[in-house]
């Protein structure tokens, strides 16, 4: 809504101002291009499927006596595109998009306010760990309580303290 409000009458401006919006958020990326995952991954598929095909050998197939597992066929592989596939995607521009969305997840999934490809594998190792206990903490706490009432109904705060340091400990005892 920013975007066309800013742009009331400019739509190349307005297009131009959502993406800066949402070229770094992942997540945002990935419900603003909901609609044309499956065309994405079908062309992603088909050129891969192409690439493997010209660079293995045909394998031929043994004969058989009574028929079974020949290829009837002499002419080459049928093309891995199916006849409704979307046209007008290169392999190029599905690369680009791929390598966009999961740069950006290096930027944009952040560990205590940092994008985590700046993060050392210890420190974000640290940090899953921290939410690992949390979610052991959690499950502990809401084992066996009714999905419609608050929690508090059933636990103390004793009842939390004791669950989180048995969480804290690997949920060992």
């Amino acid at each position: 809504m920013s975007a066309v409000r800013t742009n009331p009458r400019n739509w190349d401006g307005a297009r131009d101002a959502l993406i800066r919006t949402v070229r770094n958020d992942a997540a945002l990326l990935w419900e603003l291009f909901a609609p044309y995952r499956s065309q994405a991954l079908q062309a992603a598929l088909t050129a891969a499927a192409t690439e493997l095909r010209k660079t293995e050998t045909p394998r031929a197939t043994p004969r058989r006596e009574d028929g079974a597992g020949q290829n009837m066929s002499d002419g080459p592989a049928p093309s891995a595109r199916p006849s409704s596939a979307p046209r007008g995607i290169s392999a190029a521009e599905v690369s680009a998009v791929t390598q966009t969305a999961a740069a950006s997840l290096l930027d944009t999934f952040t560990v205590n306010g940092q994008p985590i490809g700046d993060l050392t594998s210890r420190e974000a190792n640290a940090w899953a760990g921290s939410r690992e206990r949390d979610a052991r903490f959690v499950r502990l706490l809401t084992a066996n309580l009714p999905d419609a009432l608050p929690i508090r109904r059933y636990r103390t705060a004793e009842d939390a303290a004791a669950l989180y340091a048995q969480a804290k400990d690997g949920g060992n005892e």
